[in-house]
């Protein structure tokens, strides 16, 4: 709770989890060209989703579940306990943690979903629901993004000591990254 949030807003927790993200954000489009497949987080139309998952060598379906099952859990806690360090160092409401915990939990139960569709358990049902959290997670890692860049920006204008204007230039670039991988269809994870 109280001290879990206060271990987040630490200068080495904040800084570790910056750092995994990265690494995360860079192993994706590593082992998409790599072993020759497009990863399913960024897509949603079930004929879209069904067609890739059909196009995938049984070797393929393996190294996608694996990387699911394992990176692509690591990632949306490392990028999503960073927004919620990030929101509570930087906000007095503490609601607003609300919005990147629900997408961690959104962005693994995606995971799951796309565990079972990569098993070749391809229903309209789960076709739907994939669709759903995907669209989902998009919106909130846009809400999230936004949210952190201006309270980023709040903060630069209130206090213009050295510690927040090193905050606000290493954070700045991560989150502009992430931006930018979302903004172009979030193809790597």
């Amino acid at each position: 709770s109280m001290k879990i949030l206060d271990q987040l807003k630490t200068n080495l927790l904040l800084s570790l989890l910056f750092a995994i993200s990265l690494i995360c954000t860079a192993l994706f489009p590593f082992i998409s060209k790599k072993f020759g497949f497009e990863f399913l987080d960024a897509f949603y139309y079930p004929l879209e989703v069904t067609n890739i998952i059909n196009s995938m060598s049984s070797e393929m379906l393996r190294m996608h579940i694996i990387v699911t099952l394992t990176l692509d859990v690591i990632y949306p806690l490392a990028y999503g306990l960073f927004f919620v360090g990030l929101v509570s160092r930087l906000s007095s409401n503490k609601k607003l943690i609300l919005i990147p915990l629900i997408l961690i939990f959104v962005d693994l139960a995606e995971g799951i979903n796309q565990v079972v569709l990569l098993n070749l358990l391809i229903t309209d049902t789960l076709l739907l629901l994939k669709a759903s959290l995907t669209l989902i997670k998009f919106a909130l890692l846009i809400i999230s993004i936004l949210m952190v860049t201006t309270l980023l920006f709040k903060q630069k204008k209130k206090r213009s000591n050295f510690w927040y204007s090193i905050v606000f230039t290493k954070y700045k670039l991560y989150i502009f990254i992430m931006l930018s991988i979302n903004w172009k269809g979030d193809k790597y994870g």
